[in-house]
């Protein structure tokens, strides 16, 4: 049930309609352009999902994060934390975050999203999907070779978050797919659930509606939950 595609796609699988194809064995995708993701080249390293599993060894967490986030405010932290249920180390794992807004409205130069290498703060690029979603996989350029998660395992992965001012009240999901970079290819092992948060104005306004975000949008499979901060 191995999903094996270019590191470069591996931003898409971060939908959760692209999730639940892969999870299926299904390879349709979107296509993004190449060089949307530089992990480096290094020695080879085992893979952590083998092709006969039927369970995905990484679980994540997205937590910490705040319910209501200020547009034009400093940036707000969050930490996904990555446990390896499996018995085999998973090497050069690269998280991928989604934002997925309910108005469908935010744009990549409205959001401002950098996660933490163990040593300093690295920049995420993100990218608009075709389904308006805002996607970036932490990839940190040539010097970073991705997380590992040992047998039993937890890593936590801190990101922070700014919002540009000119944002609409809204809200939003955050979900993270957690891909292993394995020669030269992005390899599905696992993914998060969904946290969502309260995106207030620049004036403090706060969202006009506050509908199921996830409505017709399936989540992550076999997560079991899907948590709402207050």
């Amino acid at each position: 049930m191995r999903s094996r595609t270019p590191l470069a796609l591996a931003l898409v699988l971060a939908s959760p309609l692209a999730a639940a194809s892969a999870h299926a064995g299904d390879t349709a995708m979107t296509a993004v352009p190449a060089g949307a993701a530089h992990a480096p080249a290094g020695p080879p390293v085992p893979l952590c999902v083998q092709p006969d599993a039927e369970v995905l060894p990484l679980v994540g967490e997205v937590r910490d994060g705040p319910a209501t986030v200020r547009a034009g405010d400093g940036p707000s932290g969050f930490t996904v934390r990555v446990h390896n249920t499996g018995r085999v180390t998973c090497h050069r794992v690269h998280p991928v975050v989604l934002l997925l807004d309910e108005d469908r409205a935010l744009a990549p130069s409205q959001l401002r999203l950098d996660f933490h290498d163990g040593r300093r703060w690295l920049p995420v690029r993100l990218r608009h999907t075709s389904r308006n979603e805002n996607v970036g996989v932490l990839d940190g350029g040539q010097s970073f070779r991705g997380f590992t998660v040992r047998p039993g395992g937890r890593k936590d992965v801190r990101l922070r978050l700014a919002v540009r001012e000119d944002a609409r009240p809204n809200r939003v999901a955050v979900q993270a797919a957690l891909v292993q970079h394995h020669d030269r290819d992005g390899h599905w092992a696992g993914h998060s659930d969904t946290y969502t948060f309260a995106l207030r104005g620049a004036d403090g306004t706060r969202p006009a509606r506050w509908r199921d975000l996830l409505v017709g949008v399936p989540a992550f499979p076999s997560t079991g939950s899907t948590r709402t901060t207050p």
